[in-house]
């Protein structure tokens, strides 16, 4: 995401799309009751043309909405953001409804009346073009390719051959395995040093992809914890291409993110379980809780502060604000995985306490 203008000062952004992953950073950082400015698409019919049968001519305009609700369709790379039109040329009615979709390669302005420093942090992520990685290994007996990928880019890194002896040679055979996993291995560690994945998928036909994995658990236990194995028809580029289709790379990257927010719900109802005097959940339970500064980490679904009204917002901002001023954890929590279901059903906030607040 390229910022264009930042006048936070006036509560506006005006920003670039990029790529798929700006698309969710925006559904995040969007709310209800926030002005957006692009251009974009709308049917105007002809003045003094009362024709029921013309439905006016699709022109491009430049238009500011109330924004009422956002839509991510992720598989479409697109978000859609409804909301009242309040600016625009003088031959379109204010307060009728609209929708700008956001695409790949759009600008938009956004204009919030309060930009709280968890959103603001988003964008300063989104803007820095902080992207998980994961690097993809195929591997078969004696080759080997290395790429590393993203939502958006795929970037080939290595290819490794090495002639391993038939099986009659035993002795040679072995020392030639021994090299050739040796060499994948150190390029996994050199790769991984330098891009810092959040994993690393091993794929492959057989059980070469098995073994390799074994031998990075002897040599680079470091590396070892990121490993994940994955089938395919190919140990070369091809097959690269084969683990992206199948999704194992959405899938590695979704729940890499997600770790964090599940550990946290998993902490809470943990707590909850066993030492029920020391969470809360529920708005109430959690503002009481932070007015005693016992919030040790407060959980908030995104879903909440996006469905928030203006009034709503503001008061999830202070009660944000009063967590940080103790020293508390804010995890804000994706409604999209079964711990985000969980924490919805739960009120949407819930909160792991330093000390209980009952007796208060």
């Amino acid at each position: 995401m390229k910022i264009l203008e930042n006048k936070l000062d006036k509560g506006e952004v005006t920003l670039h799309v990029e790529n798929h992953n700006d698309l969710w950073h925006l559904y995040n950082i969007i709310c209800k009751g926030d002005l957006v400015y692009a251009r974009t698409h709308r049917r105007i019919r002809k003045v003094g043309d009362d024709s029921r049968s013309d439905r006016g001519e699709r022109i491009p305009v430049y238009l500011g909405i109330k924004v009422e609700d956002v839509e991510f369709h992720k598989y479409s790379d697109r978000l859609r953001v409804k909301g009242i039109i309040v600016n625009g040329p003088d031959e379109i009615s204010k307060g009728e409804h609209h929708t700008i979709n956001v695409e790949i390669g759009k600008t938009l302005k956004i204009v919030k009346e309060d930009w709280p420093s968890y959103i603001i942090d988003r964008l300063s992520e989104a803007s820095r073009g902080m992207e998980e990685r994961v690097i993809i290994v195929t591997i078969e007996e004696g080759e080997a390719f290395i790429a590393s990928v993203d939502r958006v880019t795929l970037t080939p890194l290595l290819r490794i051959s090495e002639s391993i002896p038939g099986k009659r040679a035993e002795e040679e055979r072995e020392v030639g395995l021994k090299t050739f996993y040796s060499k994948v291995a150190r390029s996994i560690l050199h790769h991984a040093k330098q891009l810092n994945p959040v994993s690393i998928i091993i794929a492959g036909p057989g059980l070469t992809k098995n073994r390799l994995k074994d031998y990075i658990a002897v040599n680079y236990p470091e590396v070892e914890k990121l490993i994940v194995l994955e089938n395919a028809s190919y140990g070369d580029e091809n097959g690269i291409y084969e683990v992206i289709r199948r999704g194992a790379v959405d899938k590695v990257i979704s729940e890499s993110r997600a770790v964090k927010e599940i550990e946290a719900v998993e902490e809470f109802l943990a707590q909850l379980a066993k030492n029920p005097e020391k969470v809360a959940y529920g708005g109430e339970q959690v503002e009481k809780a932070a007015l005693y500064g016992a919030i040790h980490k407060l959980l908030i679904t995104t879903k909440m502060i996006r469905d928030a009204t203006p009034d709503e917002r503001r008061k999830i901002e202070e009660l944000i604000k009063s967590v940080e001023r103790t020293r508390g954890e804010v995890i804000l929590i994706d409604e999209a995985h079964a711990a985000g279901q969980q924490l919805s059903s739960l009120g949407g906030i819930a909160a792991v306490l330093r000390y209980s607040v009952n007796e208060a």
